[in-house]
């Protein structure tokens, strides 16, 4: 097989994430180029350098923490998610900004019963989708 195998995502605020898994890809931003071989992935933020690249996880793992508030008698939920920083998130069909850390939160009115459908998907087209009860 000839040829480089890689996936690329271009989230929200317009970082880019690019996984390899044959070849390799070059990666140039502010004059500066970082290759990404064969089995690792790459962050790159606008305005900076690319990141160094780290190993491939293809991981599309979702952690988080649900946050009950009231402020003012008013009820609300706090929904703070963590994903791989190079994976795209949506909840519903919005994507989210994560940050250089893959972090989110979404702050909205509690209800009795409320559920969330939350999207993680890689740069290599791996997909998972979380439907979560916050009850």
């Amino acid at each position: 097989m000839r040829g480089t195998e890689f996936g690329l995502i271009v989230q929200p605020d317009d970082k880019m994430a690019v996984a390899t898994l044959s070849g390799s890809v070059e990666i140039r931003a502010q004059g500066r180029r970082v290759l990404v071989p064969a089995g690792f992935q790459n962050l790159t933020v606008p305005g900076e350098p690319p990141s160094p690249p780290t190993p491939l996880t293809d991981s599309t793992e979702l952690r988080y923490r649900v946050d009950r508030l009231i402020e003012s008698d008013l009820r609300r939920v706090r929904f703070v998610g963590q994903v791989d920083p190079v994976n795209s998130v949506f909840v519903g069909d919005e994507p989210q900004v994560t940050d250089r850390n893959g972090l989110f939160s979404l702050e909205f009115p509690a209800r009795s019963r409320q559920q969330l459908q939350v999207t993680v998907v890689t740069p290599l087209g791996n997909q998972q989708v979380y439907e979560l009860d916050l009850l």
